[in-house]
């Protein structure tokens, strides 16, 4: 059965004979890292993020809408809402996600809801 793109338009390629997987490595979520710690107001956040995202399978909707409230520090879990009708789930967290979720909370200063507020203050 022929792939048919969204616009209706058949694709000329196929993604496996241009790209051989769908996905990043952990060199490549490093380098990503450290640029947006290099090249990003919110440095530190940004790369926090990309970590988190990229461990537990977040899609940038769940990222963008992580509360505080979902991170246990204490015990290292994260308690994942899931969009598109996916199942909630609790996922043991790493130590470089604490200490850099610890880091990003000391940073934020004052109590805020999401991991992930605007640059107006929020």
């Amino acid at each position: 059965m022929e792939k048919v793109a969204n616009n209706g338009i058949t694709p000329t390629t196929a993604n496996s004979s241009v790209r051989t997987r769908e996905y990043l490595t952990g060199a490549e979520i490093e380098r990503l890292m450290a640029a947006a710690r290099k090249s990003s107001r919110y440095g530190h956040r940004d790369a926090t993020l990309i970590l988190i995202g990229y461990r537990h399978g977040l899609r940038a909707s769940e990222l963008c809408d992580l509360q505080w409230s979902q991170v246990e520090l204490t015990t290292g879990r994260l308690h994942v809402r899931r969009a598109k009708n996916g199942s909630p789930s609790v996922h043991p967290m790493q130590g470089d996600e604490i200490r850099a979720l610890r880091r990003l909370q000391r940073e934020q200063g004052c109590p805020r809801t999401s991991l992930c507020p605007s640059g107006r203050g929020r």
